[in-house]
């Protein structure tokens, strides 16, 4: 049985999130990415980004192609309060993160490497990993504090996952690779981690 359906994104919609408590859905769409069928792509109503209630799919938040190109990562921490963002608009690439009871932009980043494909939190919520052009880097939570990046693939990773312990983490690329890293010294030391010059291929 369908209990609703929206069609109203500007473009295709590349990132979903459920909140823990299962009342919200979070889902962005890319306008920069090469899709079929764009039909809403001229509709100003249109947006890139949309928080709707699960069980209705009413609107409770939105961002319009005006406020950015693409969110192509997004999750909700463990207690629900906070939502991540990874998107692109006219100035970069950022994280952001909102209230999930206000919609108020809490906390937006500094620039990050350009391109975020998709984001993830550990489940503790104290860990975040962002992937972009052959790279993932790492973040301590949530106000962000970047720790790392590091080289992971030959071409575009699209997609990240922390076990449990946050202590490992596994990534896939559009390479048609599978990799699975072991993040135990970071997450030991981050701070001597954080010292160390970032790669010199980072994009």
């Amino acid at each position: 049985e369908l209990l609703f359906a929206r069609d109203d994104f500007r473009s295709g919609v590349v990132s979903l999130a459920f909140s823990p408590d299962e009342k919200l859905i979070a889902a962005g769409a890319d306008l920069t990415a090469f899709f079929d069928k764009q039909p809403n792509r001229e509709d100003p109503k249109a947006s890139i980004f949309q928080v709707l209630e699960a069980h209705t799919g009413n609107c409770l938040f939105k961002l319009s192609p005006e406020e950015c190109h693409s969110v192509n990562g997004t999750a909700f921490i463990p207690d629900g309060s906070v939502l991540v963002l990874a998107l692109d608009n006219n100035s970069g690439s950022y994280l952001r993160a909102y209230s999930t009871v206000t919609f108020e932009l809490l906390e937006q980043s500094e620039r990050i490497p350009t391109g975020p494909n998709d984001l993830c939190l550990s489940p503790d919520g104290h860990w975040l990993a962002v992937t972009h052009f052959r790279h993932i880097s790492l973040y301590q939570g949530f106000p962000f504090t970047r720790i790392t990046s590091f080289l992971s693939h030959k071409a575009w990773p699209n997609h990240c996952h922390f076990t449990h312990g946050a202590s490992h983490l596994v990534s896939t690329s559009k390479d048609g690779s599978l990799k699975f890293w072991d993040l135990s010294d970071i997450i030991q030391q981050p701070d001597v981690i954080r010292a160390q010059p970032p790669a010199d291929d980072l994009i």
